[in-house]
């Protein structure tokens, strides 16, 4: 991380300066990981980490089955102006779809 970049930063815990190792941003007493090159500045990161992973998963879990409903829906449809529209809309939560995954 660039210095100027961690000068900025500082412990949400105890607003202590922010050191730098290639895993971890780290205090005296707290140590943030590194998830995804993105540093995780979440008081309790671990159990931050996991708290988040299962709302993605359920978020995950709901947008595939708004995606095939919407698929169910399109075949139904006989107005084309509609039915582009849902195109559109499936392909782009589609997409975002895999962005998560």
């Amino acid at each position: 991380m660039k210095k100027e970049v961690l000068s900025l930063l500082c412990c949400p815990e105890t607003n202590d300066a922010l050191s730098a190792e290639r895993e971890c941003l780290f205090t005296s007493s707290t140590t943030y990981p590194y998830i995804n090159s993105i540093p995780w500045l979440l008081k309790g990161p671990e159990n931050s980490f996991i708290q988040w992973s299962v709302k993605i998963q359920n978020h995950i879990q709901l947008e595939k089955k708004e995606i095939q409903f919407l698929q169910q829906s399109k075949i139904s449809l006989k107005d084309l102006s509609q039915k582009s529209r849902l195109e559109r809309i499936l392909t782009a939560r589609t997409e975002n779809l895999n962005v998560l995954m």
